[in-house]
């Protein structure tokens, strides 16, 4: 097997959504991760690089630049030096839950060892559990190690979520109420550009508010290049509205077949109930086009996991990392 072509990977730019979404979504991505809107928006702050390989899309996360410009040449490395690189040197699982398209164990082990052979960790994670319990072999193959907790994704029913049935949404029902009788001349728009000086202006008061960490940092620059690409990745969403002012927004884009993602949702939270309003809007425009929506990762903050809890998910996807064996690299 030809080993993989490290000198054409290349910095992942807007231009390359053409060819890369539709083979994306023919993988029925699993994962928030392997989402283009995800993948470009970040990359400022990942230095998302990729290649095609074997009819596959291979994004690698490099380490810092200084360790990452003498041992290859890459296209084009201008935002390697940027802020907020976190330098994780990671290859992303090129599959999703299509298990024809998925990579075999040794087509892995091949790029993995051609990483570890130019001095790169080789590390491929985002793998599905259902790709390890096909394939138990990978245990043979690699060290493989469940990713943590905090990199779980939170996947929810639509439907579920529309009705608002049970015990345990009872008070999202309630918050709902009290907003809609405190604030009866609120209206819902649906995202558009026309919004997103809206937007802007609401997600700065939110920033504002907490202090700026580097992946804070990062995240306010993703939501900076949707608003900047917002033409080419046509997300959608919806704006909630009190008196004329923005109080709260929700974007998505598309997952999988029967999937969505939700990317960014800003409150003011001095509205009480705005949240649960706004999200409840969105759901209400998702019913009979996805059963399911993702809200991606808790990153192991507690309030955001109460949060994502007390929506009461069907399940929170854990994923896992392959790794080589360290004598594994001829």
């Amino acid at each position: 097997m030809l080993s993989f072509p490290l000198e054409s990977l290349k910095a992942l730019d807007i231009f390359d959504q053409p060819a890369l979404v539709p083979l994306i979504l023919s993988l029925e991505p699993h994962s928030c991760e392997l989402n283009f809107l995800n993948l470009y928006t970040w990359a400022r702050a990942n230095s998302t690089h990729f290649a095609l390989y074997a009819g596959l899309p291979w994004f690698w996360f490099p380490p810092a630049a200084s360790a990452l410009l003498p041992r290859v040449s890459l296209h084009d490395c201008s935002e390697l030096s940027l802020p907020g690189n976190q330098g994780e040197d990671l290859l992303l699982f090129p599959g999703g839950l299509n298990r024809e398209r998925w990579p075999s164990p040794e087509l892995i082990a091949t790029v993995m060892r051609t990483f570890r052979q130019s001095g790169y960790a080789g590390i491929v994670r985002n793998v599905p559990v259902e790709y390890v319990q096909t394939f138990p072999e990978v245990h043979a193959w690699f060290r493989v190690d469940e990713e943590g907790s905090a990199l779980g994704e939170y996947l929810y029913s639509v439907d579920r979520l529309r009705s608002l049935q049970g015990q345990k949404l009872a008070k999202k029902k309630n918050l709902i109420a009290q907003f809609r009788q405190q604030y009866p001349s609120h209206s819902v728009r649906e995202f558009s550009s026309e919004l997103i000086p809206d937007c802007r202006r609401l997600a700065e008061r939110w920033y504002a508010a907490r202090p700026m960490d580097n992946y804070t940092l990062a995240e306010a620059d993703a939501l900076d290049r949707t608003f900047a690409a917002v033409v080419e990745l046509a997300p959608e969403g919806v704006c909630l509205y009190v008196d004329q002012v923005l109080v709260g927004f929700s974007i998505i884009t598309r997952l999988n077949s029967n999937t969505c993602d939700e990317h960014f949702e800003k409150i003011d939270t001095s509205y009480k109930g705005a949240g649960q309003v706004l999200f409840q809007e969105l759901l209400q425009r998702l019913g009979g086009r996805y059963a399911f929506i993702n809200r991606e990762q808790d990153l192991g903050l507690p309030g955001l996991r109460q949060a994502k809890n007390s929506y009461d998910p069907i399940a929170v996807r854990q994923q896992f990392q392959f790794m080589l064996p360290a004598e594994s690299t001829g």
